[in-house]
């Protein structure tokens, strides 16, 4: 059976990946160009001599799909080259859900590709991790405040889980869905204390219209707010979390003419205005302070030294360093980033994923039977 076949090429292409990873740091691409070609043209041709080609589509539309978040996830640095070709042999061979484990492990499918799912398993698998090492590195530099950060946050936490649970009774009472986000979108144009007040209206109008369910429909309600606050506040923890441990634990600083090839730099160095300067913000930071202060055209129109991409300073850009720190307009330090194996975490995505299927449909479908 070429399911079954496939499926355990995956998991033995994991287990190297994850081996070599923790050992240099690196995921061969003999590994996975060879498993993303096998997973491809092993369809195609299983296809062609059976007259059904519905695995060879599933698997293009998987690994489709894959290279385009993968590709997204690689420029913004959240994954290196070697992460984004493991997932797209994933996808490659394990276009769908294997059918001979349906009966093994009753699991929890999704609609989306199954690689879909193991890249949200993954996901929630590295939580877990990044939360207690961030704890731990937060705890050894004594930053327990800027670990608790988010907390700080609640009442707007609450406030969003509230109009959002609003929105939800309000699609509910119609009982249209898609009327979710347009009513999200016209509370938010509306001042906090007034979009509350609506928010609080459309509970009440859903839960007490002289119905005999308004107990089935008030239990239903509290759990999508405590569904939702608890999400919104994980969410903002992760992300503080990744936070800390990407600037405290994952940057050590380094000297510019000690640099090789391929070393994944932690700061942008750029020209403005004859200035060689640096920026060590991340994208995401660089975006949200442009959206507030309306700098997109010159965030765009920096001429970039040498960037924070996931495949690393290039020679041509290592020796431009080098020279500006010759010439004294740089100092010779830069701050580079150290590497943390994923693989080892997407393999544990993938192993979840075999068993249970979607960890986030299973979890809804447990919450509500």
């Amino acid at each position: 059976m070429i399911e079954a076949l496939f499926m355990f090429l995956a998991l033995g292409g994991a287990v190297i990946a994850s081996v070599t990873d923790m050992r240099s740091g690196i995921i061969p691409n003999k590994l996975t160009l060879t498993l993303i070609a096998v997973g491809i043209f092993g369809y195609l041709a299983y296809g062609i001599l059976t007259g059904d080609l519905s695995l060879f589509l599933a698997s293009a539309k998987s690994v489709g799909v894959i290279f385009i978040a993968g590709y997204l996830f690689w420029m913004l640095g959240a994954w290196s080259a070697g992460d984004a070709k493991e997932f797209l042999f994933i996808a490659a061979l394990i276009p769908a859900y294997p059918a001979f484990l349906h009966g093994t492990f009753n699991p929890a499918i999704a609609y989306y590709p199954f690689v879909i799912t193991v890249f949200i398993n993954t996901f929630l698998s590295i939580f877990p991790f990044i939360f207690l090492y961030s704890l731990y590195v937060s705890l050894g530099k004594k930053l327990a405040s800027r670990f608790m950060e988010p907390f700080k946050n609640m009442k707007k936490y609450l406030e969003t889980s509230f109009v959002l649970v609003g929105a939800i009774s309000i699609s509910k009472f119609f009982g249209m869905w898609i009327l979710t986000l347009l009513v999200l979108l016209l509370l938010y144009r509306i001042p906090g204390k007034y979009r509350i007040a609506l928010g609080a209206a459309a509970i009440l109008a859903y839960v007490f219209p002289l119905s005999p369910f308004w107990y089935s429909r008030g239990l239903f309600i509290s759990t999508y707010f405590v569904i939702t606050l608890l999400f919104i506040v994980t969410i903002s923890l992760l992300l503080n979390s990744i936070n800390i441990v990407r600037k405290e634990a994952l940057i050590e600083e380094a000297k510019i003419t000690t640099l090789r090839e391929g070393t994944i730099i932690a700061e942008e160095i750029y020209i403005q205005d004859g200035e060689v300067l640096r920026d060590k913000r991340g994208m995401i930071e660089k975006i949200k302070d442009a959206a507030k202060t309306g700098s997109y055209r010159t965030l765009l129109q920096r001429k970039g030294i040498v960037g924070t991409g996931a495949a690393g300073a290039t020679e041509e850009e290592i020796e431009l360093l080098r020279e500006y720190v010759e010439k004294g307009k740089l100092e010779d330090r830069v701050n580079v980033k150290k590497s943390m194996p994923f693989a080892p975490v997407i393999f544990a995505g993938l192993t979840i994923s075999l068993i249970i299927g979607d960890a986030v449909l299973a979890l809804r479908m447990w919450l509500y039977g």
